[in-house]
């Protein structure tokens, strides 16, 4: 009887030390396998960065009214749609600026410009521009339109002397077919582009950048 106790013993023993080293070998094969491609975060949001799409500075956009309230183009585009003329130019009260958390955003004669060193692409300038100037593009050699004035031809060249005048010939040129102009402003189709430069060495305004 005794030799059967003492067996079931060692059995039970010998069981649990298996156990134990089961759970660790699992444990080391579990810290070693590879990570999932799926669950990578750099695939699942690729890196962007912020632009400001319009060059309408103080020496460029004419004004209509004289605005005197509180520094902010939320507070601006309330009074009769803001103080410029052109009624899509950055007011330059500096709100996205302030919503930056890494102050990656500066003020250069009343047109915000986006310092993409510091730009972590988080999305908090979007959010606070009251006319949505401000786009969140690829991290990678792409075309945009740094304008966003919504009259083409004379009427548009009249808010804004550096305003897109709706002239076409960047969605002419474009070997990819990135480019369309439907009478207004061209818009550029990130998946497209490939950041070759053709038609920001078109323009006639210089108003298509290209990301590097």
């Amino acid at each position: 009887m005794e030799q059967f106790v003492n067996a079931v013993l060692l059995t039970v023993g010998l069981g649990a030390v298996i156990g134990i080293l089961c759970t660790l070998l699992g444990l080391i094969r579990g810290k070693n396998a590879p990570e999932d491609p799926k669950a990578d975060p750099a695939e699942e949001a690729p890196a962007r960065t912020a632009v400001v799409c319009c060059t309408g500075i103080d020496q460029v956009c004419s004004r209509k009214n004289d605005y005197q309230g509180p520094a902010s183009c939320a507070a601006a585009s309330t009074l009769f749609g803001g103080p410029l003329t052109c009624p899509n130019a950055c007011l330059g009260g500096g709100d996205c600026r302030e919503a930056c958390p890494q102050k990656a955003i500066v003020l250069r004669n009343g047109l915000a410009v986006v310092d993409r060193s510091r730009c972590t692409g988080c999305g908090k300038c979007t959010d606070a521009c009251p006319r949505g100037l401000i786009k969140l593009m690829p991290q990678r050699p792409c075309a945009y339109v740094a304008c966003s004035i919504s009259t083409a031809g004379n009427e548009g060249s009249g808010a804004c002397t550096a305003g897109c005048d709706g002239c076409g010939l960047c969605s002419v040129v474009c070997p990819k077919g990135a480019v369309r102009t439907s009478g207004r402003l061209p818009s550029i189709d990130p998946d497209l582009c490939d950041g070759c430069g053709v038609c920001a060495r078109s323009c006639p305004r210089n108003l298509i950048h290209i990301l590097s």
